[in-house]
């Protein structure tokens, strides 16, 4: 019996499994597309935004570092910006704050993650207990007809297709956990790189005192 791989035999012997294995690849191909979208804006900007932040600190012009940390629009700008604006000079208040700052950005970069690594983890075996039922439906087939040449074909032919349904799990779940694994590798680097320029910027607050000058004039 020859084998039939047209997508309509493939969904008739995949049934439901076959579908939901879709849907999954379907969704984890919107999170996968979304986040990169995501981090590519969270990571833009200068990589010594901090650094030059800083020296605008320590020389008193507050006014221009703030003008320089609104100018871009990445995580770690925002950060800078919110120690900036931030009220208290105190170093122990400044670094609970941007604690907390620092953790918001990282939760918003964080969305839909664990749903990307849950479907790289379950989409295996979903696929595998889908190609189990066509198994056990060929043989069922082979034990209701004949035990002759064209019922053993027709029980290969049978399993043939229904490992479509492994086939698509593994499709799910490879790219869904490259990009999962890649994900978390960018926002650990994140984290550091929002933890370390936060970090200079409040030494430079707190080590400087604002001079009396001009641009301090309009804080």
């Amino acid at each position: 019996m020859q084998l039939d791989l047209s997508l309509g035999s493939l969904f008739q012997h995949g049934g439901v499994i076959l579908v939901l294995l879709l849907l999954a690849s379907l969704w984890s191909w919107v999170i996968i597309v979304e986040r990169l979208l995501a981090f590519s804006r969270a990571e833009k900007g200068s990589e010594r935004l901090s650094a030059r932040i800083a020296k605008l600190v320590r020389a008193g012009q507050l006014a221009e570092a703030r003008d320089l940390a609104g100018s871009e629009d990445s995580a770690l700008a925002r950060v800078l910006s919110f120690a900036l604006n931030h009220p208290s000079r105190e170093k122990a208040v400044l670094d609970e704050a941007l604690e907390r700052k620092q953790i918001e950005e990282v939760l918003a970069l964080e969305h839909r993650l664990p749903t990307l690594g849950t479907l790289g983890s379950v989409a295996p075996y979903v696929g595998l207990f889908g190609t189990v039922l066509g198994i056990i439906r060929s043989f069922q087939s082979l034990g209701q007809g004949a035990a002759d040449a064209s019922g053993a074909a027709m029980v290969s032919a049978g399993i043939a297709e229904s490992l479509v349904a492994t086939a698509a799990g593994l499709a799910v779940a490879v790219p869904a956990v490259i990009f999962f694994n890649a994900f978390s590798r960018r926002l650990t680097i994140l984290e550091l790189r929002l933890a370390s320029g936060a970090s200079e910027v409040v030494e430079a607050l707190t080590s400087h005192p604002r001079k009396g000058g001009a641009n301090d004039a309009e804080d």
